[in-house]
């Protein structure tokens, strides 16, 4: 298990800014060593660096093909916000020319930095795995490999907020269709804004999550117990209505385990617990780990939003690895009343899930798509609510969801019409 070390992990001023998914205090940005400004090129020949190597996609069950051979492109530039880092990105992820094979498919990129010291990656995007490969001259190519995520994000009136992780929107809050879709994208950085011990124990750390709000580097937090720390964000719902599942894969390295004198192997013997706090309640997510490289790699395949804290602990899980959100409710009928709508419906057949503990009933103002106009929640074992402030005679779609400990499950589908008096 960590060790609890006495100094503390983080600068006064980094912590809150992390908690809120911002950056750190920005430190001077030094010229980019060996990397060009703005945009890259593709490397002109073998001795070239700041340079991209190459760049493929593999469809599921198929080959590696250039990027153009599926109408995607890449973006790579060098960025000095917050000391020089590199952001890249494959685009044109059009779901109705790119075959879902290819945007299931995995993505291969290798960037030569230079000397660039390459330490860290956040990404939107799944299965995320980064490597380095550093040659006798100190030069070094950095290997990405991973898939594209849907996202479900907010472009309108939330977005600034929710990018910061300060406000993603309540639980009727739904991503549109400017922001949803797929992507794969990241930023690799240096560390060089954070200092130690961030630098040393945090070097090959890399992330990746389709969550709107996520920060640029992990808190590491030293009291009471050694644990890592992040918020994640995004709308509670996607474009559909339906409750927004994300997830994210993350990679911990040698150096973080070295730091609280112990190893990936000795560390995984214990054991991790995920844990998700919203509205201080804390909840143990379920996850795999496995070793990797000589580090831990984490897989949280489900985790729902608006905005929460997740810590990862170096201790047991109580978790059920195969526990999941409810089931679907079952024979969901809509009555009219005045200026409102009455919603019922019964539990989820055959739940084997953690205990329901509420229903949510939405009524929208479309059959697909639209917009939340009412809602209510129950406590379980109710199975009833009223759907106030509805114009009478007009037409609403409404839908019920049941929600345990890891969040909520899939809506009833189609929705059911129904007209106020």
């Amino acid at each position: 298990m960590l060790r609890e070390r006495q100094r503390s992990m983080f600068g006064a001023a980094a912590a809150p800014l992390l908690l809120l998914g911002l950056a750190a205090p920005a430190v001077a940005a030094a010229p980019p060593i060996g990397l060009p400004a703005g945009a890259w090129a593709v490397c002109p020949d073998e001795k070239a660096q700041g340079c991209i190597d190459s760049v493929t996609i593999t469809p599921d069950g198929g080959v590696a093909a250039p990027l153009a051979a599926h109408g995607l492109y890449l973006e790579v530039t060098t960025e000095d916000e917050a000391g020089i880092s590199i952001g890249w990105a494959v685009k044109g992820w059009n779901e109705t020319t790119v075959p879902k094979e290819v945007r299931d498919g995995t993505v291969n990129l290798e960037l030569r930095v230079g000397p660039y010291p390459a330490r860290y990656t956040t990404a939107t995007a799944r299965d995320l795995s980064v490597t380095r490969t550093t040659t006798g001259d100190g030069n070094t190519t950095v290997h990405l490999a991973g898939r594209p995520v849907q996202i479900d994000w907010t472009t309108g009136p939330l977005l600034l907020a929710c990018l910061t992780a300060s406000d993603c929107g309540g639980a009727d809050t739904m991503a549109d269709a400017g922001g949803s879709g797929y992507a794969f994208s990241g930023n690799t950085q240096d560390l060089s804004a954070w200092g130690e011990p961030y630098l040393s124990a945090l070097d090959g750390f890399h992330f990746g999550s389709d969550a709107q709000a996520k920060p640029p580097v992990v808190l590491m937090v030293a009291s009471p117990v050694p644990f890592w720390s992040m918020v994640l964000g995004g709308p509670h719902l996607d474009a559909t209505g339906n409750a927004a599942r994300g997830s994210f894969n993350a990679w911990i390295p040698p150096r973080y385990f070295a730091q609280h004198d112990t190893n990936a192997e000795a560390a995984l013997a214990v054991g991790f617990d995920v844990v998700a706090v919203e509205n201080n309640q804390d909840v143990s997510l379920p996850f795999t780990a496995r070793l990797r490289d000589d580090g831990v790699a984490i897989d949280v395949p489900h985790l729902g939003y608006s905005i929460k804290t997740v810590n990862v602990f170096n201790r047991p899980s109580t978790v059920d690895p195969e526990a999941t959100v409810p089931d679907v409710p079952g024979n969901l009928t809509v009555q009219p009343a005045a200026g409102r709508l009455g919603a019922a419906w019964q539990p989820p057949p055959g739940d084997t899930g953690p205990e329901v503990e509420t229903y949510r009933a939405r009524a929208f103002d479309a059959a697909t798509g639209g917009k939340v106009v009412s809602s209510c929640a129950v406590t379980a074992p109710a199975t009833s609510c009223d759907l106030p402030g509805l114009e009478p005679g007009g037409s609403y779609w409404v839908t019920v969801s049941a929600l345990n400990r890891l969040g909520e499950g899939v809506s009833v589908a189609p929705r059911v019409p129904g007209t106020p008096t």
